[in-house]
């Protein structure tokens, strides 16, 4: 059995960072995948990095699943039909797949509405696709298939009707050394980081520090959020250390970036964080995300010693209208705070 997951290229401008940051939705996915079926083979492609054209990456699989955000779901589209041509069964997860439209008669997920809008695809994992994608190839292979034990998965039955089975909401992130590194060339986005960010070593790994948003927990969040993890809830100091050490051995990492919303919403973490470092890891950069009215003279000192070398700080509006529609917190239109 052959399983092709794909991530595609931006189908509206480009990435900024392109072929900087490796696709963990489909890594995680993909060891996962490789967990459950030792003898399958199974591709992670990163279509930011792989330009050959979607026929020959999905050429000879059995199951192609494709990760999609609003940017590449055009691209989806066009490598599920040709996978639908081959024969091949088509899953869809990712960002795209699990938000929800609204509109003035409700709400609809869009996982719904990808399936009734898309004969080539046959089902849509919403949030952690992992376990969820497994079961679905499992049930695949017998002659009568029972997918509706499976959660977080949308599917079709075979007179058409679109089935919503439960839904179970990610509450922490997979451990960095539990993933399969060999599923991707870590060496080529190690090599394109460097370049972009020249104050922070090159060989890195991304993951989380915490999950969820401190922000959304004390007002409802952002009109706009799609985080899918339902709380702000940070890594156990002592686990998320041991994992970054696991793979720093094995891979020589030197930094790090976080991935978790806004590392600064919660002071008392960031402190419990540097307070459980090991001495031996005191070396590791950090890149993290981070709000302007969050970074106090007591934070900034906090990030100076966790060694944080860059803190991404989103410029939302300076319409204060915008901001209030947004629920971002701002009480008046501003750009830039310091």
């Amino acid at each position: 059995m052959k399983i092709t997951l794909i991530c595609p290229t931006n189908y509206y401008g480009t990435s900024a960072t392109s072929g900087i940051y490796y696709p963990m939705g489909i890594l995680a996915v993909g060891t996962r995948l490789r967990q459950a079926f030792p003898d399958a083979e199974v591709a992670v492609i990163d279509g930011e990095i792989d330009s050959r054209p979607l026929e020959e990456l999905i050429r000879g699989s059995d199951v192609v699943g494709f990760s999609a955000n609003t940017n590449n779901y055009p691209h989806v589209k066009e490598g599920a039909r040709i996978a639908k041509e081959q024969g091949i069964s088509v899953v869809v997860g990712g960002p795209h797949a699990s938000a929800v439209i609204r509109h003035q008669g409700g709400r609809m997920p869009m996982a719904e509405n990808i399936l009734r809008n898309d004969p080539n695809i046959d089902a849509v994992v919403v949030y952690d696709g992992d376990e969820a994608f497994v079961r679905y190839v499992e049930e695949r292979q017998k002659k009568h298939p029972h997918y509706e034990a499976i959660a977080n998965l949308f599917w079709r039955t075979p007179d058409g009707e679109i089935q919503e089975n439960v839904a179970v909401l990610p509450t922490s992130p997979p451990l960095l050394a539990e993933t399969d590194f060999s599923l991707m060339n870590l060496g080529r986005y190690w090599r394109e980081h460097e370049k972009e960010y020249p104050e922070m070593s090159g060989e890195y790994m991304q993951g989380f520090t915490h999950v969820g948003c401190s922000w959304r927990d004390k007002s409802g969040g952002c009109a706009h959020c799609d985080i899918s993890y339902p709380r702000n809830v940070y890594v156990s100091p002592k686990v998320f250390w041991d994992d970054l050490q696991k793979v720093q051995e094995r891979f020589g990492v030197k930094s790090f970036k976080d991935y978790g919303d806004c590392l600064t919403g919660n002071p008392k973490a960031v402190w419990d964080l540097l307070a459980a470092r090991p001495s031996s890891m005191e070396a590791v950069e950090f890149s993290c995300y981070g709000r302007s009215s969050e970074i106090t003279d007591e934070m900034a000192d906090m990030l100076q010693a966790l060694n944080v070398k860059y803190v991404y700080i989103g410029l939302d509006s300076g319409s204060t209208r915008m901001l209030k529609n947004m629920n971002k917190g701002m009480l008046r239109g501003i750009l830039w705070t310091p």
